[in-house]
C-alpha cells in the first residue's frame, strides 16, 4: 500500500507512540479481505506480517486506525501468535486482548 490511510496511520503512530511506530515499519505488509476485520498480524515462516483490509481500515476514524496498529504490535511483542499452539483460538484471542487492550486509547469497539 503506497500512500493512503495505512501510511498516514503509521505516521500518526510514529508521532504519538514512536516505539510502536518504528516496530511496525519493519513488518511485511499485505492487502486482502479479512472477513470483517480491519487488520491482523501473524508470523508466517518466521516473518511478522501485517495484513490490512483497505476498505475496512479506511472506514475507521484516524485515532482508531492508530490504536489498532498499536494493538497489533503489542500482540507481536507479547508473542501471542507464536504461543497459541493447541489452545482454543477464540478463548486465546479474547484473553490476549484483555491483556493488552486496557492500555490503548481509541480502540474500535469490536
Amino acid at each position: 500500500m503506497n500512500g493512503g490511510p495505512l501510511e498516514n496511520a503509521v505516521v500518526r503512530l510514529l508521532r504519538d507512540r514512536p516505539f510502536y511506530g518504528h516496530f511496525i515499519l519493519n513488518l511485511r505488509r499485505e492487502q486482502r479481505t479479512l472477513g470483517g476485520k480491519e487488520a491482523g498480524v501473524t508470523v508466517r515462516d518466521g516473518i511478522p506480517t501485517l495484513a490490512v483490509d483497505p476498505a475496512a481500515f479506511t472506514a475507521l476514524a484516524a485515532p482508531q486506525q492508530r490504536a489498532l496498529l498499536e494493538h497489533l504490535v503489542k500482540h507481536l511483542l507479547h508473542l501471542h501468535p507464536l504461543r497459541r499452539k493447541g489452545r482454543n483460538q477464540h478463548d486465546w484471542d479474547v484473553v490476549c486482548d484483555l491483556a493488552i487492550n486496557p492500555g490503548i486509547a481509541d480502540l474500535p469497539g469490536d
